[in-house]
């Protein structure tokens, strides 16, 4: 998911210099949830969030990470836009294509030494993005067996 503000809680306080006050809001679920088509409701999704103060969106003057964990799984369907990425997150996938790797079908990775320093990482990072049915294209597999590796991750 991308990174978005959203506005979950906020009290207008005035303070003289010097002066300090304890200000408490309360974030549940709903605060961290999204309308998600797929299910039909509200959605939490499991990450870390930032929760921040400020003076007003321009000016944070404090930001604390916390994780959250969804109490909800999303239906997962593959399909040929499905990317690399998106299939390493669910379990399936990252056993699927793990293997893959692990097997040289999609070896771009093995071939960095030679590229110089950060090679490695930004290949695995275009990886990420790489759809499914791109692999056709870049004749690491068949229509065939990219259809029958989509049955298998939508068994």
């Amino acid at each position: 998911m991308c990174a978005t503000w959203k506005l979950r809680a906020f009290e207008k306080i005035s303070l003289q210099p010097g002066e300090t006050k304890t200000v408490t809001f309360t974030l549940d679920k709903r605060a961290f949830a999204y309308w998600e088509p797929k299910c039909h409701d509200f959605f939490v999704e499991s990450g870390e969030f930032a929760i921040e103060i400020g003076e007003s969106s321009r000016d944070i003057r404090l930001s604390q990470p916390v994780q959250v964990e969804g109490t909800t799984e999303l239906p997962f369907t593959v399909t040929v836009n499905t990317t690399i990425g998106q299939l390493l997150k669910h379990p399936k996938g990252k056993e699927i294509i793990g293997n893959m790797m692990r097997s040289s079908a999609l070896s771009h990775v093995d071939q960095t030494d030679s590229m110089g320093e950060g090679s490695e990482r930004m290949m695995q990072g275009m990886m990420m993005g790489i759809q499914l049915g791109a692999l056709v294209s870049y004749g690491r597999m068949t229509r065939k067996q990219l259809k029958e590796l989509i049955a298998s991750l939508n068994a």
